[in-house]
């Protein structure tokens, strides 16, 4: 293995989309591996309907909580303008998402040290007696909601996008054929989608974000040989150069 590019010559399957996928690969290819994107998933907005009175008085909310860049990305323009000029607080999971709320205007009060819903749920500050806005994907997953309803807050819980099956292209099923290294996962939902569209399950190490993406991919009968520590791109990344340094 080589110092300098540690996954030289490996074949890393990219299951991301868009613009976070092109991070992926430019960060694999750093260390001399080679990406192959395979999007599992897509994005689209939603029609959202917030709360009453919601996007004109955003003070009414001690927090907005983004758990996510999509639910940064898709949330409603006129509220992000209202809540920039606001007294309410910014949460966001991982410092991914802060960085993509921080892009936005929003100064960031609070990211959990352990970069998931379960955590922010337990460790966000003044959560009890606390109105807790939440905007994220209509697939969204419920531990942060009943982490934070079990503290005493009320939580207006909002889709404002939907996460959707994606669309690789023939090339890319072609390259997926020909033999991978590594699966790369970096949400339930790319497992899950993943299951359903690769036409055989691969011979290659699993790698996984965190831990909720771990036990998804147990699910679906792809067993993690990676779970990234922290719980990020350069966590997976590192995880993959130790798993083959190993």
């Amino acid at each position: 293995m080589s110092r300098s590019a540690p996954l030289r010559g490996l074949r890393i399957v990219v299951t991301r989309h868009g613009e976070q996928a092109d991070d992926f690969c430019r960060a694999l290819r750093a260390q001399g591996a080679e990406p192959l994107r395979f999007p599992a998933i897509d994005f689209a907005p939603l029609t959202t309907s917030l709360p009453p009175d919601a996007g004109c008085n955003p003070d009414r909310y001690r927090w907005v909580i983004f758990t996510s860049p999509n639910a940064v990305r898709f949330f409603p323009a006129d509220m992000a303008e209202a809540i920039r000029n606001s007294a309410c607080r910014i949460a966001a999971v991982g410092v991914v998402t802060a960085a993509a709320a921080e892009a936005r205007g929003w100064h960031v009060d609070f990211v959990p040290a352990d970069f998931s819903g379960r955590a922010l749920a337990a460790m966000l500050p003044d959560a009890a007696g606390a109105r807790i806005l939440i905007p994220r994907s209509e697939q969204g997953r419920p531990e942060l909601t009943a982490g934070l309803t079990a503290r005493g807050a009320s939580v207006d819980d909002v889709a404002t996008y939907r996460t959707v099956i994606g669309r690789p292209t023939a090339e890319q099923f072609a390259a997926l054929a020909q033999g991978v290294d590594f699966l790369t996962f970096t949400s339930p939902l790319t497992v899950m989608n993943f299951a359903k569209l690769a036409e055989t399950k691969p011979d290659a190490a699993v790698a996984c974000i965190g831990p909720t993406t771990a036990d998804e991919a147990a699910r679906q009968g792809y067993p993690p040989d990676i779970v990234a520590n922290p719980y990020t791109i350069e966590g997976l990344i590192q995880g993959m150069i130790d798993y083959v340094a190993s």
